[in-house]
């Protein structure tokens, strides 16, 4: 959940749902949306293949795993189902650097954050996956989400009343300079 203090015409904004907040922050900022609209309508398909496809297949299979008696079956559909996601996405990183092109955008953070899912949870699902695990397994230590103390700091002294896009510059946008 995010406040913005300062959001559209001067008043608060909250929002809850993540894709939500990811969209809301990209427009706020400028930042990690594409302003091509082939390259956005990109980032879109991407971002929605994470937000409706990858997520909600994962809490089924994670809901499912850790039930007291899983079903196996179903465990298995739901694997199923979250491999050939991947494999998709694996092809797609296979001719490009990002999910939705040569830029980062907010898809490839919603992608990160099931992949990130997956591999802590169903790690075997990503194997033979060598582009999956090369464009997303890079993100922890990548260049665009390298966290600085600082700024982290600053954002802890907000944690009551965050505002997301001075929060989103701080700690997750690129570092510069």
């Amino acid at each position: 959940m995010i406040v913005d203090r300062d959001g559209p015409g001067g008043r608060p904004l909250t929002l809850s749902q993540s894709t939500a907040i990811l969209m809301y922050c990209a427009e706020k900022s400028g930042k990690f949306i594409p302003a091509d609209p082939a390259a956005r309508a990109a980032m879109l398909e991407a971002l929605m293949v994470a937000s409706t496809d990858v997520t909600p297949i994962f809490g089924a299979y994670f809901g499912i795993a850790r039930s007291k008696e899983p079903h196996a079956p179903s465990m298995q559909l739901f694997k199923e189902r979250l491999r050939a996601l991947f494999e998709v996405w694996d092809a797609k990183l296979a001719r490009h650097r990002y999910a939705a092109g040569d830029e980062v955008t907010i898809a490839d953070f919603s992608l990160y954050a099931g992949y990130a899912r997956i591999k802590g949870v169903a790690a075997d699902l990503l194997e033979g996956l060598p582009h999956l695990r090369a464009g997303l397994g890079r993100w922890p230590r990548g260049r665009g989400s390298r966290r600085r103390p600082a700024a982290d700091a600053r954002c802890r002294r907000r944690a009551a009343s965050p505002s997301c896009c001075s929060r989103w510059r701080c700690c997750s946008g690129p570092a510069t300079g």
